[in-house]
């Protein structure tokens, strides 16, 4: 008889159209949440997870990329990280990473955390018994003629196996005398100054990775074109002939030439090397040669040898005739044995006899290794053909004055022995490889 002026309430207060029609039973202890499964309790906590991982990959990604920026400001203001032993020697002998690497994409995420999972792949080390290391022959086993002398046949030549050396440690030094510096003890603010002072553009915004290029490209005698005007500009561009008819005078097209005739100079060839007199190519050799150091420790050989056969037979020479020749050698008196190290060995293995013969000085020098711990005193002998100076070290420096000096006379009696014999063989060339076996066991004999 008249309309519902209000809707009847369910349990808990809840209206007619929201009851459920098929209730399932109430919570209880054991089971505190609904039995049901629907959509809603799958897909909530699926999209929660997602979330977090989109947080996880958007965190992490912001706090590398902070860094990064944050590293590149400290280098192009105060030189970065400043003088570290341990990180100059990785940088220098090519074990540290790039600095501009980083994972700051979620692929490269994905694939940092796959290696870290299955292991990253193992990278093929070359092997020190690669002949291509120390010379363009096959590798040679020892000469016929380098065997102990009727004097020292009591001192047997050590055994040498090649193939079973790795130079993944210290084979990336022999080859550091002839590559340019990195400069991993500049900072940038010493770097910018001296490129300053040698009339290059170098402003607070570039960064230390730019400041080294341009320290290489000094190293390496290009020219600066930072003060250069832009008719002088255009003028080197056409003396090497690159099209600049159309660059107007701009700032950004005077970077583009400047860029253009920097790419110019490192590409560039000089195939007409082999025209030139002997003569000439011989003042060549000697101002290459010039920028070495003098006391190698057992250099591969420099890589301007192996461009053509000519220019290896004449630059070799030079190279073993100029140079001093740093020679290790290990006595230990557990066993009383004299024996070369290992790349003593093999630079002794890949040196030719002609340029044996070829050598003028060279430097022995025998680590003396005692039972005791810390004990590893230096003898050192300097070597210039009949002559030689003596530098003693370790124990010798500890002992009487006296002592010593009787010790500096039976060395060098027993080293003037040695290379009076070398000096009695006939013709001009008489250094051998035995040689410096013998001068080392003259060393030892002297010591004892």
């Amino acid at each position: 008889m008249g309309a519902r002026l209000s809707r009847p309430k369910g349990p808990a207060g809840m209206g007619e159209s929201s009851v459920p029609s098929n209730p399932g039973p109430p919570p209880s202890p054991r089971r505190p949440f609904p039995r049901t499964i629907n959509s809603r309790t799958i897909v909530a906590p699926a999209a929660a997870f997602t979330m977090a991982c989109l947080l996880f990959i958007y965190a992490r990604t912001s706090i590398r990329a902070a860094k990064e920026n944050a590293r590149r400001h400290r280098d192009a203001d105060s030189g970065g990280e400043g003088l570290s032993l341990l990180q100059e020697h990785r940088r220098r002998h090519g074990q540290a990473e790039r600095l501009d690497k980083g994972s700051n994409t979620l692929a490269e995420l994905a694939t940092e955390a796959r290696e870290q999972l299955l292991g990253a792949k193992k990278k093929d080390v070359p092997s020190m018994g690669d002949a291509t290391l120390f010379s363009d022959s096959p590798v040679r086993t020892l000469a016929p003629d380098f065997v102990p002398s009727a004097k020292t046949t009591t001192h047997p030549v050590p055994v040498l196996v090649v193939a079973a050396t790795n130079m993944s440690e210290s084979g990336s030094e022999l080859d550091h005398y002839w590559r340019l510096d990195t400069y991993g003890s500049w900072t940038a603010i010493e770097m910018r100054d001296h490129l300053t002072s040698a009339g290059y553009d170098a402003p607070k915004s570039i960064f230390k990775k730019d400041l080294i290029v341009m320290m290489q490209a000094q190293d390496c005698g290009r020219m600066c074109y930072d003060q250069g005007t832009h008719e002088e500009l255009v003028k080197f561009a056409a003396s090497r002939r690159i099209d600049v008819s159309a660059t107007k005078e701009t700032t950004t097209n005077r970077r583009q030439l400047i860029r253009t005739l920097v790419q110019a100079d490192v590409e560039r060839t000089f195939d007409k090397f082999m025209d030139l007199p002997p003569e000439l190519r011989s003042r060549v050799y000697d101002y290459y040669l010039l920028g070495f150091d003098k006391v190698l420790h057992l250099p591969i050989q420099p890589p301007l040898a192996r461009v053509h056969p000519t220019i290896r037979s004449e630059l070799l020479p030079k190279f073993y005739r100029s140079k001093t020749f740093r020679l290790d050698f290990e006595w230990r008196k557990a066993t009383a044995k004299v024996t070369a190290s290992t790349l003593t060995q093999l630079f002794l293995v890949h040196l030719r006899d002609e340029d044996v013969k070829e050598m003028r000085k060279f430097v022995l020098a025998m680590c003396i290794r005692s039972d005791r711990a810390f004990e590893d005193p230096y003898l050192t002998a300097k070597v210039k053909l009949d002559s030689h100076a003596l530098l003693l070290g370790g124990d010798f420096l500890r002992e009487h004055e006296i002592a010593g000096l009787e010790r500096r006379q039976l060395l060098s009696k027993a080293m003037k022995k040695v290379l009076g014999g070398v000096a009695a063989r006939p013709g001009t060339k008489k250094l051998k490889k035995q040689d410096f076996y013998d001068l080392s066991y003259a060393m030892k004999a002297a010591h004892e």
